[in-house]
């Protein structure tokens, strides 16, 4: 749930005397997009937060937030630490099997992770979480062993369901790296991940290479 600067600045104008800046630490965040926080000097939890459009709220931060007295609103971090996002590689080769959908698995220990607000969980290692409700851009990235029979085929599933699809035939006998991007409007607990498909008619590898095996997403706004 966000709020626009703009109403902000007309509670200014109407009730200037009663607007206050206080500070607070994010909790929790609903799947609305609003927070539960604790305001400074109190441990009492408060719950349905609106958020300023732009704001992307981090559970544990310290934020800035504004009251007119009847209503809280967080502005901000006290830190600039940026949107929400992550990435994140598999370390090791991955084989597929010819025309079976094999979802990438990150292992317990993913390589290049970068994971501020914990949308990956050692338990599930075949997926990215969302906590922050909101629009994201998001990119995936596999490289094929060397084949040149059939086509390859690389997804992305937003909770499941392909969201964005890339098939090339073989080339030759190079390997063959593919790439998908592309927005996604998600809700707060949807997950992502990435389906390759092969038809060489045996088994494929796909291949360690930085920036290959990789899945990475980055809140716009919400």
């Amino acid at each position: 749930m966000a709020i626009d600067v703009h109403d902000i600045v007309e509670r200014m104008k109407t009730e200037p005397a009663t607007l206050r800046l206080r500070q607070g630490v994010v909790t929790a965040i609903a799947a609305d997009g609003s927070v539960s926080l604790t305001i400074a000097g109190s441990t009492t939890v408060v719950a349905g937060v609106k958020v300023l459009s732009g704001a992307c709220p981090l559970p544990g931060a310290a934020c800035w937030i504004a009251t007119d007295g009847k209503d809280l609103f967080v502005l901000g971090h006290l830190a600039p630490i940026g949107p929400a996002h992550v990435r994140l590689e598999r370390p090791t080769a991955q084989s597929t099997s010819s025309a079976t959908n094999t979802i990438v698995d990150f292992t317990a220990s993913p390589a290049n992770l970068d994971d501020g607000w914990g949308m990956f969980d050692s338990g599930a290692t075949d997926r990215v979480s969302i906590v922050v409700p909101g629009l994201y851009m998001v990119t995936g990235s596999l490289r094929w062993e060397a084949n040149a029979t059939g086509y390859r085929q690389l997804s992305l599933l937003v909770s499941g369901t392909e969201k964005r699809v890339v098939r090339e035939l073989a080339v030759g006998s190079s390997t063959g790296y593919q790439e998908v991007t592309c927005q996604v409007r998600c809700v707060q607990e949807d997950y992502l991940q990435l389906q390759a498909r092969q038809t060489s008619g045996g088994s494929l590898s796909l291949e360690v290479q930085s920036g290959c095996q990789e899945l990475s997403a980055t809140w716009l706004g919400p």
